[in-house]
């Protein structure tokens, strides 16, 4: 009774910890979330080529296109139009605290107590990083229950069809909610591995494991969509902060929870260096799983919760046999429960502190809001009121948040979409007309441009070059710019 009484209260300080982060106010002028509303309410309205096509842009409108999260949009679409903004924070909410709590109910499986009260602090560093409302958190769901199921039947010999059917229609949502299946994709395959005696001698346990995989063909895009995620990347001709490495993200600015991710990343390594040369250390499959993590890590941001699910607790697995951890883990034992919950609110007062912006001011809780700040769209409602006609010209940054609001009134130039585009747009077209003001005649006279829409906070050197240039420009002249938003109207037709 009085264990299960500090879980509840380790749960409620967890809890507390991520408030800051699962209600920080969406900034609709850079964010994706309203391109994904739109995504579903296009859908919804009968538009069935926003699942193939790029039916936002101008430039490319006929470009084939694989909206591998239409579903996520569907669902935003509804929650939006029935309840509001605050529905989305709920279910994101709802989301990242159970991926988080399965992340740590994993972590328990394979280490004692002490290890996962230690490792909780790393996990929710990583899960602080993306808390935004974005259709990779289905996925981050669904990793970090299949982990912590792998984690309970990995003993048993035997995969009944109930488990296969249940897993089908899980990545059978999966896929239609984000690329991210093809991680179950790989945990599955990990499952195989762990099975793979049982599975030479039973061919029908080997059809359960591959029905799962096999489902996820049941997307609109079918066997291209099954494919998508090993080419997605191959296209993407356009930087994009979440695709830099921690490394990187260190140099542009100090973060924490980078700190965290680099010095877990190090211990990673060297865990699986030493793993490599001892047998019976770690299995096979856990050691395919941390390299892939790591692998995944060591490129790119975006993919600090999947490391959090993958390998933290594997490590944490893995460090519980050292024999003086195990020694030092036996003497904690003996602790009261007193102490155990002294350290809960200590990590609670820990975490919290980076919600009011220890780490970042970007995250501090006091900007929480769970309606639309009407100061986003100050700029972009001043254009409408003039009913401007004519091309638009728009930077990366603003194009999903444009879709939003003008779309299908005005289309963009682009999107913050780099799949949806051609790579050789961005560097032959869209940076070099931004970059070199002959480029930008050019580009002018072909499109004849009547209206600029930067975000005023895009700091490319490309995008910060042109703004200068046409603040200088008389051929242009500003009709709104604030903290969000830049306009300006050209001359010739104001």
């Amino acid at each position: 009774m009085v264990r299960r009484a500090y879980l509840i209260v380790f749960f409620f300080c967890i809890f507390l910890s991520f408030l800051p982060f699962l209600l920080r106010e969406t900034h609709f002028p850079t964010d994706d979330l309203g391109r994904h509303i739109t995504n579903g309410r296009v859908f919804l309205e009968g538009n069935t080529h926003i699942l193939f096509q790029n039916v936002y842009s101008y430039t490319h409108t006929e470009y084939p296109f694989l909206n591998h999260h239409w579903l996520t949009g569907v669902v935003y679409a509804i929650l939006d139009r029935q309840w509001g903004l605050p529905s989305l924070y709920l279910l994101n909410s709802v989301l990242l605290l159970c991926s988080y709590l399965f992340t740590m109910l994993h972590v328990r499986t394979k280490s004692d107590r002490i290890l996962t009260l230690l490792f909780s602090i790393p996990i929710f560093m990583l899960f602080s990083y993306r808390p935004t409302i974005r259709p990779e958190v289905f996925g981050y769901f669904f990793l970090a229950y299949m982990t912590f199921r792998w984690s309970l039947v990995r003993k048993e010999q035997y995969w009944s069809w109930t488990e296969s059917i249940f897993y089908s229609i899980l990545m059978i949502l999966w896929v239609n909610l984000h690329i991210s299946f093809i991680l179950g994709v790989f945990v599955l395959s990990m499952m195989m591995i762990d099975h793979r005696e049982n599975l030479r001698n039973n061919k029908s346990h080997l059809l359960r494991f591959l029905l799962p995989m096999m489902v996820t063909i049941l997307n609109p895009s079918t066997l291209l969509g099954m494919i998508y995620p090993l080419k997605m990347f191959f296209n993407y001709g356009y930087p994009i902060a979440e695709n830099m490495t921690p490394f990187f993200m260190m140099q542009v600015q100090f973060d924490l929870r980078l700190f965290f991710a680099i010095l877990l990343l190090i211990v990673a390594v060297v865990c699986l260096f030493f793993t490599a040369f001892q047998k019976n250390v770690a299995r096979l499959s856990d050691w395919i799983t941390v390299c892939t993590a790591s692998i995944f890590l060591f490129f790119s941001v975006r993919y600090l919760p999947v490391f959090a699910i993958l390998a933290l607790p594997i490590l944490a697995g893995w460090i519980s046999r050292i024999p003086r951890i195990r020694f030092f883990a036996q003497q904690m034992r003996s602790f009261p429960y007193v102490f155990y919950a002294i350290c809960m609110v200590v990590v609670m007062l820990f975490t919290t502190a980076i919600g009011f912006g220890v780490v970042s001011p970007s995250v501090a809780w006091w900007h929480v809001n769970l309606q639309q700040n009407p100061d986003q769209f100050v700029c972009i409602n001043t254009f409408l009121e003039h009913h401007r006609t004519g091309a638009i010209f728009n930077d990366f940054d603003v194009g999903g948040f444009l879709d939003y609001t003008i779309f299908p009134e005005h289309r963009v130039f682009v999107d913050n979409r780099p799949d949806a585009f051609p790579a050789r747009f961005f560097t032959e077209e869209y940076i070099p007309m931004q970059e070199n003001e002959e480029k930008w005649a050019q580009a002018l006279e072909k499109y004849r441009f009547q209206t600029i829409i930067f975000s005023t906070n895009d700091m490319t050197p490309w995008a910060r070059t042109f703004l200068f240039h046409r603040l200088q420009d008389p051929e242009w002249e500003v009709l709104c710019s604030d903290q969000h938003l830049t306009i300006f109207l050209r001359s010739a037709e104001k």
